[in-house]
């Protein structure tokens, strides 16, 4: 099986790519997401461009880990979207709970809490955006476009679309398409 360079698209045999009709030689089985020398047997897949679809726990764990770079596909975006709100939600509690009633006590712990969640927040910032670029990348756009999250109303609008669109069903220059665990 080989890899077309122009088109990415795997093809099985032959010396032309059925897709874009490029012609295949025996150098382009080569695994483009290979780091290193592959004659020498140094060669590791690039973390960056890791492929698999991660479970709950090991979403989060990506989201402190990775940069801007390679992909995330719908389920890794939605399951740290879960966890920020697993998160807030104690918050949340103790907000409502502090303005139903007037204990000193919930206050003080409430403003305590929102100065370790502002914190929190503030360090997400930059964690949340290489997230969001990384799910552009998954639907086959530059991170670039995260600027158009400025534009008001059009932004939220396309942050939501972006975000539940589904992966490219094929590998695209920013990595592997996400796929299940084998």
């Amino acid at each position: 099986m080989a890899l077309c360079k122009k088109c990415n698209v795997d093809v099985d045999d032959g010396n032309f790519c059925p897709s874009c009709g490029a012609q295949i030689n025996a150098n382009s089985a080569e695994n483009p997401y290979v780091v290193g020398s592959q004659t020498t047997g140094s060669a590791s897949i690039d973390p960056r461009k890791d492929s698999s679809i991660p479970g709950f726990r090991e979403a989060f764990g990506r989201f402190w880990k990775r940069n801007a770079g390679g992909r995330a596909g719908r389920t890794e975006y939605w399951y740290v979207m879960l966890w920020q709100f697993l998160i807030t939600l104690p918050i949340i509690v103790l907000y409502v709970a502090a303005t139903a009633t007037e204990a000193d006590a919930l206050i003080m712990l409430l403003g305590v809490a929102s100065i370790v969640y502002a914190v929190y927040v503030i360090v997400c910032i930059f964690r949340g955006i290489c997230l969001y670029i990384r799910r552009l990348h998954d639907v086959g756009l530059s991170g670039w476009y995260w600027l158009v999250n400025f534009v008001p109303y059009v932004g939220g609008i396309f942050a939501l679309v972006i975000t539940l669109l589904p992966s490219q069903k094929t590998d695209n220059r920013f990595g592997r398409r996400p796929s299940p665990k084998r």
